[in-house]
């Protein structure tokens, strides 16, 4: 069963993973004469799960209880217990 995160404040139901420390490599598929150019893939690793928050509000969850969610699975057991699943 596939969790559906709904915002407490927003109601939106777009959740993003922000991180730190993160090496970042873009493979550049064009460079035009005047140096603009195109990316093709990226590529990123290492790096610190910073925060869990609503796309649309920025809310952030756990906050409220103490600062917030770092890890994975911290962030499904919220969703389950803060966001009404269908089915």
């Amino acid at each position: 069963m596939n969790l559906k995160f709904t915002c407490p404040n927003c109601k939106n139901h777009r959740l993003e993973e922000v991180m730190t420390n993160v090496t970042l490599t873009s493979v550049i598929s064009k460079i035009d004469a005047d140096g603009d150019h195109e990316y093709d893939k990226a590529i990123n690793e290492d790096g610190e799960i910073s925060q869990y928050q609503c796309v649309h509000c920025g809310y952030i969850i756990g906050e409220q209880h103490g600062g917030p969610i770092t890890d994975c699975d911290e962030m499904a057991e919220w969703v389950k217990e803060n966001c009404p699943q269908e089915g």
